[in-house]
């Protein structure tokens, strides 16, 4: 919750694992600190082509088991 007389509730962190976002992130949580906001992480990954397989059926079954992991690790 944001302090009182404040107009921020909320700071959202977007981050990709590069230092720029690392540092971003810290600045953006001293921020968060100084006006009591809620902190928001969007983790940003860049969706590249599949160049781990030898055909692109491969390629759809590890995509298709990439995009199921994180429902799957939630029970969902």
């Amino acid at each position: 919750m944001s302090s009182p007389g404040t107009i921020y509730d909320h700071t959202l962190l977007p981050v990709d694992g590069s230092d720029e976002a690392r540092r971003a992130a810290k600045r953006g949580l001293e921020f968060a600190r100084a006006f009591g906001t809620t902190v928001d992480v969007l983790h940003v990954v860049e969706e590249k082509p599949l160049r781990l397989t030898r055909t692109a059926d491969e390629g759809d079954r590890l995509r298709d088991r990439w995009y199921r992991y994180p429902q799957e690790i939630l029970g969902r």
